[in-house]
């Protein structure tokens, strides 16, 4: 109690007092992942290989996380059940808040669940007390009920949330399922009414249902981890990470991976270990059965030797470029998806910068690595004795690369490394970059060389050679090295053909210029080579120091190298067999042997010498000087220079370049004299440069002549006689004159701007004389710009600026509006406006099952069989399934018999035979019926075919006609390992055509048309334990050769655990002569237990030559248990010469529970046009709920013209328009206005003036009248020179500034 001075007192007020949170979740989080296909290697170091949210699970022996536990399965098919994880669960997510009122109810439809778990959370459960404050928590009762197969619903759970939360409380319930044949609905259902005021919060949410199978799944040759912890630690569910050693696959038995090493020589046997050698992981991914190649490839079919040398290849170390080393090539590569095979092996293959091919029954795959040619190729091999070359322009030749690579030291961050040739870049003087992904790599080492490679194998390995060679172009293959002696390159003959030889000396017709010491290669009988060393030459024979292999055969080929002649390398890349027997054609690309080292070690690459021809360097011209004449032509005096020089020794040609001062340098031309004319020019110091050009195309240095004086045209070009500027509407028309004496002006350069200051202008143009006009469009009304003009001659000379001209565009808005209308009435569209539109209407292309064509194919084999059966012998010996005639009557035997003449128990008839030399009428009735049992499997099977077939062959024309009708009906039910499948088809059909005789027949009509018209009808079911499906396709069809009419119809309903879907599919189509129509119609229904689908297309389409003409209508609905959506799209669309225009209208309205809608309908136009792109049109109306749930709405106009087009009693007008951004009013009522500028394009006035009586008027001239606002009041007048005052009888009483006027 507290006592004033004066007896007054009070009770203590004490705050509000907030009891603490009771609710507060536990949660642990369960998470198994799927890493890899098995066996795997496994964690490269246990937990500190684990990573949470990119933290590790443990760190120098301390757990960075509570409650963690954490399981490896490696992937081996007996590998046990994880601990802790007892059964498969998928958790769907729902976010849906639980209401009084509406209580929430989800359908369970998998049969194969054991349990659901329903997981409920309050965001926030708190009570207020108004009158003190304090908050304590709530109390909110809840009911979970189940119905199962449509039963009443039964109540699994009746609880409350009792307690406070201020951070948000979730708990969860497992619901068992009970034995169902359909499903199960679930119910949960709020007990108590939600709170409407701030004081109470108690709002719950349905967070998700996890479907549950109670199973421990033990997941055979998966790699699995599974983690166990603390979800309170987390926010989210957090990522996880795994460093981790891949797969165990074979290697050769002779192989450490650890060490990468290789003891000994390798038997050709295999072992299992772990390795990222890429050599050996492109080995598994060919024969392995699962993931790979390995049903359609044998190990016999893959050339394990040559894998071999390559993964010894990539297995050596190199220096990494920070100073250690790593192995050349590492394949650490995570493949998730499915690919097309050779595309992945391909990948995998140029990580070691190899090719992978099929050939003679094999996949090869060969490496671009260091290697020895294998085959000597010269003129006298190929076929018409010329090599032909190919090179690559230098523009596109790379100085630079991008490389991706994976960085796993930061989590498998895709990191780009950046590799330039600076050298390269300095003499381009620019960047041409490539942008390589390096596939598997995550060594910045790797990915550095591999963008040393791309740019060193560009820059010198730019050359490719072609040629065609006999049985010697079968020895090589793509990837093997060849040599290239090539007389017309090497400038000398360096190889030819043996007339003679033993293992030790080479008789040739010519030796050319090859020499002791020299390296020669022959061809020997095997089609290999052998190089040996020249010990002496004598003659046209060579004798080699060390012994040949084998004798070459006589015109075997041969050539030799030096140190100063060295042969081309080529590397192959493609060999074709040719069309001419025994010939080859063989491509490659040139090789150069030292870029392995400037790729890996940076060393500078020298490539030996191919040619002996010299180095084509052309020397300049000499004595380079100028003079200049003077002549009269066309009553102009001209003044021309000439510019000489002495020729230089091998040029065939001169370049030459002028200029005046220091000008720029002028292109004077070319020549092949030496000597050139510049006409027209003037007074001044003029220097010329000449160039010599060699029958090589090689240019020499420039040589200039000494500064030279020369007399010519002092005087700069006259200014023009005059320059105008009128206004148009939207634009401005220039005109100008050319004074007298002008012939050689070059052009007339114009200038312009907003204001008379020249500083300010813009150049406008260049125009070529004699043009003296220019119009500017698209300006704008009253837009006002000044203008001015030169002259510029043909030699550089430039004239004096003309006076400014100024224009203004024109500004009247009648005048505008009016030429707006008469665009309107003259364009397709005013026109399209006042008449009414035609409607269209149609119906459209599908398939036909390929089943048809099967049912003819077996009827024809039938009467084929048919009308070869011979008649019944009674000594013969029959096998069931025999067809035989007895008179006209057809027997099949059910039953192998002898000397059992039809018909009996062992035949049955199956119709009649009446044929002639060129007549056939058959009746066939056939059935059969077969049970087959296998181990697991039991199938049944039962077929009928009944057949009319009536056949005649005109001996006079050789035409063959034939008419049949045919009824199929199979049916086929099938058990395998307890599963049941049933099948049942039934064809129907008749048609008939007539065949001519081959072309080139005598005796019959060659040449004939073919024609075909059949019916058909084919109808199809399958049942089976989760999935039922039946289709009916109808068919009509008729053709002339190439011309064709058809009308298909497709029926099909579907129905698996999945969904239900119901489709149809009408076509007609019709082509005559390459042109063609077509109508299609597709009907679609999809039901899910997530939403419900409907769609309709209906699409007409025309096609003549390269016209076409299409309109398409497409409908869709779409609803789901949160939204629903509703899609309406019409185009019309035409092509014509590659020009196509198309208008589209489109509706579309979505909505869903939270009451956002979004509703939009629009028109739109466009136009394309080669080289120039699309121009379009467009007009949208909308609803769609915006920020706060307002519903906002908007109407939008896309065109370079908006008019409102009025038309009234024959009279058109266009009170209203915009155009090229401004906006036209022809007459407005305006009630509140804000202007920020006003331009008054002929009077400002009161609505209520009267000349010299009431209201005021303010003119364009500058006059402002004020009178009274009634007659008799007086009236004031005011100019810029004056003001005048007069009273009510006109008198004027005041003159006020100049009083002359």
């Amino acid at each position: 109690m507290i006592n004033g001075s004066k007896g007054g007192g009070g009770s203590e007020q004490r705050p509000p007092i907030e009891s603490p949170d009771s609710l507060i979740s536990v949660s642990f989080a369960k998470i198994l992942d799927l890493v890899s296909e098995g066996d795997i290697e496994g964690l490269v170091n246990g937990w500190n290989s684990a990573y949470l949210s990119e933290t590790p699970v443990m760190s120098n022996g301390q757990m960075n996380f509570s409650g963690v536990e954490l399981h490896e399965r490696k992937g081996t098919q007996d590998q046990s059940y994880i601990t802790g994880f007892p059964s498969s669960e998928s958790e769907l997510g729902v976010n849906v808040a639980i209401e009084f009122a509406k209580p929430v109810i989800r359908a369970v439809n998998n049969r194969n669940l054991s349990a659901v778990r329903i997981r409920l959370r309050v965001p926030r459960l708190t009570t207020q007390d108004m009158r003190t404050g304090d908050i304590n928590g709530g109390n909110v009762p809840y009911r979970i009920e189940i119905q199962t197969d449509g039963a009443p619903w039964e109540t699994v759970v009746e609880t409350a949330f009792i307690g406070k939360t201020t951070t948000g409380y979730e708990r969860s319930h497992r619901i068992d399922l009970p034995p169902a044949r359909t499903g199960w609905q679930l119910r949960v259902s709020r007990l108590s009414m939600e709170s409407t005021t701030g004081d109470v919060v108690d709002q719950i949410i349905l967070s998700a249902i996890t479907e549950v199978i109670d199973a421990k799944f033990r997941y055979p040759n998966s790699a699995l981890i599974g983690m166990t912890f603390d979800a309170s630690q987390f926010s989210d569910i957090p990522s996880r990470a795994f460093h981790m050693r891949g797969r165990i696959i074979r290697v050769p038995s002779n192989y450490e991976p650890v060490s990468r090493t290789y003891s000994g020589v390798w038997d050709g046997t295999f072992k299992l270990a772990y390795t990222n050698n890429p050599a050996w992981v492109y080995y598994d991914l060919l024969l392995h059965k699962r993931y790979g190649l390995g049903e359609r490839i044998t190990a016999a079919q893959v050339n394990k030797w040559e894998l071999y040398q390559i993964g010894q290849y990539c297995d050596q170390f190199i220096k990494d470029g920070k100073g250690g080393m790593e192995p050349r090539y590492t394949c650490n590569l995570y493949l998730q998806t499915r690919e097309e095979a050779l595309k992945v092996l391909q990948d995998v293959a140029q990580i070691f910068r190899g090719m992978a091919y099929w050939a003679n029954g094999e996949a090869v795959v060969v490496a671009d690595r260091p290697s020895d040619p294998v085959k000597t190729y010269n003129n006298t091999d190929v076929i018409g004795g010329a090599f032909s070359y190919k090179s690559v322009s230098g523009v596109s030749q790379y100085n630079a690369a991008l490389v991706t690579w994976v960085d796993m030291t930061d989590f498998c961050r895709t990191k780009t490394e950046y590799v330039e040739d600076a050298a390269e870049i300095a003499r381009a003087g620019r960047i041409n970059k490539v942008e390589l992904t390096a596939t598997g790599c995550t060594s910045q080492g790797q990915a550095q060389r591999n963008g040393r490679y791309a740019i060193i194998t560009n820059s010198l390995e730019d050359t490719s050679v072609s040629f065609t060679v006999g049985l010697t172009g079968a020895v090589v293959r793509p990837g093997h090295i060849i040599r290239v002696n090539d007389e017309n390159v090497a400038g000398i003959r360096t190889g030819g053909r043996v007339s003679a030889a033993t293992k030790t000396t080479i008789t040739s017709d010519a030796i050319g210029e090859a020499a002791v010491g020299d390296d020669v290669t022959v061809v020997l009988p095997n089609l290999k080579t052998n190089t040996r060393k020249i010990k002496s030459i004598k003659g046209n024979v060579i004798t080699v120091d060390v012994a040949l292999d084998d004798i070459p055969v006589y015109a075997a080929s041969w050539g030799y190298e030096n140190k100063n002649l060295s042969s081309q390398r080529f590397r192959v890349t493609g060999v074709v067999e040719g069309t001419a027997d025994n010939t080859f054609a063989i491509t490659a690309l040139k090789h150069v042997a030292g870029k392995y080292e400037g790729v890996e070690s940076g060393t500078r690459i020298d490539e030996p010498p191919v040619s002996v021809l010299p180095a084509a360097l052309q020397p300049p011209p000499t004595n380079v000087r100028l003079s200049s004449t003077y002549g009269v032509e066309q009553t102009m005096a001209v003044s021309t220079m000439t510019v000489a020089w002495d020729a230089a020794e091998g040029a065939i040609r001169y370049q030459v370049q002028w200029r005046k001062s220091d000008g720029n340098w002028i292109f004077a031309g070319e020549t092949a004299g030496t000597e050139i004319n510049i006409q027209g020019i003037y007074t001044g110091t003029y220097v010329a440069r000449v160039m010599a050009i060699s029958a090589f195309d090689n240019g020499s240095k420039w040589a200039a002549s000494a500064p030279t004086a020369l007399e010519g045209k002092k005087d700069a070009p006259a200014a023009v006689t005059f320059l105008s500027a009128t206004g148009i509407i939207m634009g401005m028309q220039l005109k100008w004159g050319f004074p007298v004496g002008s012939g050689d002006t070059l052009f007339t350069e114009i200038q312009y701007g907003k204001s008379a200051d020249v500083s300010t202008m813009i150049k406008l143009g260049d125009f070529s004389y004699p043009d003296d006009s220019h119009t500017m469009m698209d300006l704008g009304p009253g837009v006002r710009l000044f203008f001015r003009a030169r002259l510029r001659d043909r030699t550089g000379n430039v004239g004096a600026w003309s006076e400014t001209a100024t224009g203004l565009t024109e500004n009247k808005a009648g005048i505008i509006l009016d030429w707006i209308k008469d665009q309107i009435d003259e364009s397709s569209l005013g026109k399209e406006l006042n008449d009414r539109i035609d409607l269209i209407d149609g119906v459209g292309p599908g398939s036909v099952n390929e089943r048809i064509e099967e049912t003819k194919q077996e009827l024809e084999d039938l009467i084929g069989n048919i009308t070869d059966a011979l008649e019944w012998v009674s000594t013969k010996s029959y096998l069931k399934g025999d067809i035989v005639r007895v008179g006209q009557k057809l027997y099949q035997a059910t039953a192998p018999n002898k000397n059992e003449q039809p018909p009996s128990a062992k035949w049955t008839d199956i119709g009649t035979i009446l044929d002639s030399t060129n007549a056939l009428i058959t009746r066939v009735d056939t059935a059969e019926q077969n049970i087959t049992e296998n181990k697991n499997q039991i199938t049944a099977t039962q077929s009928t075919l009944s057949a009319l077939v009536t056949k005649v062959n005109d001996p006079v024309t050789g035409l063959e006609a034939t008419a049949s009708q045919v009824t199929t009906i199979k049916q086929n039910v099938e058990v395998l390992d307890g599963k049941v499948t049933a099948t049942s088809e039934k064809v129907d059909g008749v048609y008939a055509e007539i065949h001519p005789r081959m072309a080139g027949e005598t005796t019959s009509y060659a040449g004939s048309s073919e024609v075909y018209a059949g019916a058909w009808s084919v109808i199809s079911a399958i049942a089976e334990g989760d999935f039922a499906q039946a289709q009916r396709t109808d068919e009509l069809v008729s053709r002339i050769d190439d011309n064709s009419a058809k009308i298909t119809t497709v029926e099909t309903t579907t129905v698996n655990r999945i969904n239900s879907v119901a489709s149809r599919v009408d076509s007609l189509r019709a082509e005559f002569e390459g042109n063609s129509a077509t109508v299609q119609t597709q009907i679609k229904a999809v039901s899910d237990a997530n939403e419900a689908t409907a769609t309709a297309v209906q699409t007409l389409q025309t096609n003549f030559a390269e016209n076409s003409a299409t309109v398409q209508t497409q409908i869709k609905a779409v609803s789901d248990a949160t939204s629903a959506n509703a899609t309406s799209v019409q185009t019309l669309q035409t092509t014509v010469a590659g020009h196509t225009s198309s208008i589209q209208q489109q509706s579309q309205i979505t909505q869903d529970l939270t009451g956002k809608v979004d509703s939009s309908w629009s028109l739109r136009m466009d136009v394309f046009e080669p080289n120039v792109g699309y121009k379009l049109a467009g007009i949208g109306l909308g609803l769609s709920t915006g920020p706060g749930g307002v519903v906002e709405s908007r109407f939008i106009v896309s065109a370079d013209q908006f008019a409102i087009y009025n038309v009234s009693g024959g009279y058109t007008s266009v009170p209203f328009a915009v155009y090229n951004g401004n906006t036209y009013i022809n007459s407005a009522f305006i009630q509140d206005g804000t202007i920020n500028m006003l331009k008054i394009g002929d009077n400002l006035q009161s609505d209520n003036y009267v000349a010299g009586q009431t209201g005021w008027k303010l003119s364009k001239a500058g006059l402002f009248e004020i009178n009274g606002s009634v007659p008799g009041q007086g009236k004031m007048t005011m100019t810029n020179r004056s003001l005048r005052v007069y009273d009510a009888g006109g008198v004027k009483r005041v003159q006020l500034g100049d009083l002359t006027e």
